[in-house]
């Protein structure tokens, strides 16, 4: 649609090659397999929308899953001494003992924390520039997008959680002060300290939305997005590291 804008006198073929479920892995080895077997005009590349469903399905598959070792190990791997010492360092066995296969997994029920939330954008970085260098090779121009910001689209999964401790009456004091602006600013001061979960920026953000202080909800559905504990697409740090990597790669 926003070719057919763009270019309204000129005829144009689209060819959707995506498929439900993909996160950027799966994206960035179709751009590279359409760079080298096809002929395009235009690469238009959304993607984010699945982002953390791999890392919840290897927390669920394999027991004792840490991403720790995995960031550790990238944070690690610019320093000259563990690229001289990796060949040493790295497991030369598989995971899996001998004869042990992962069970199919039907539901994807993990819960994931600040450490696979970082290596999730982490890896969606490295999968960004794998499609980006694809497109570039092949000389192909490049439309990269992703996932907008959930704000008012927000859903938890189940019954919303319990606030934390001490929430509770500072949302009270935010839902009293209403179209206030001076007012809400003092509330929403005294609570950003007990904020920590998504219930809690959800809370918050929900009463400044409703008193039309939207520049103030904005930062707590953000907040809440990205304390998803069951996340699935794009959150702010993903679109960050998008323009990030887009930026650096001259995209």
């Amino acid at each position: 649609r926003m070719l057919r804008e763009m270019l309204p006198d000129t005829p144009v073929e689209e060819i959707n090659l995506g498929a439900g479920g993909e996160a950027s892995r799966q994206v960035a080895e179709l751009v590279d397999a359409a760079a080298t077997q096809q002929t395009a005009d235009l690469f238009v590349v959304y993607s984010g929308n699945n982002e953390y469903y791999e890392l919840r399905a290897l927390k669920k598959a394999i027991p004792g899953f840490d991403a720790r070792a995995e960031l550790a190990r990238r944070r690690l791997s610019g320093l000259h001494i563990y690229r001289h010492l990796r060949r040493w360092v790295l497991p030369k066995t598989p995971s899996l003992a001998a004869g042990q296969t992962l069970t199919p997994i039907d539901r994807i029920d993990a819960e994931i924390d600040q450490d696979e939330r970082e290596l999730g954008v982490l890896l969606y970085g490295e999968h960004l520039q794998t499609l980006i260098q694809s497109a570039r090779t092949a000389g192909v121009p490049l439309l990269l997008s992703t996932v907008a910001d959930q704000m008012r689209s927000f859903a938890f999964h189940g019954d919303p959680p319990p606030l934390s401790d001490g929430v509770q009456a500072g949302v009270d004091q935010l839902d009293k002060a209403g179209l206030n602006r001076a007012a809400s600013e003092t509330a929403l001061a005294a609570l950003k300290p007990a904020l920590k979960t998504q219930a809690d920026h959800y809370a918050a953000a929900r009463l400044l939305d409703r008193g039309q202080h939207w520049d103030l909800a904005r930062e707590h559905y953000f907040e809440a997005e990205y304390l998803d504990p069951r996340p699935r697409r794009s959150s702010e740090p993903m679109r960050a590291k998008l323009n990030q990597v887009a930026t650096a790669m001259d995209t």
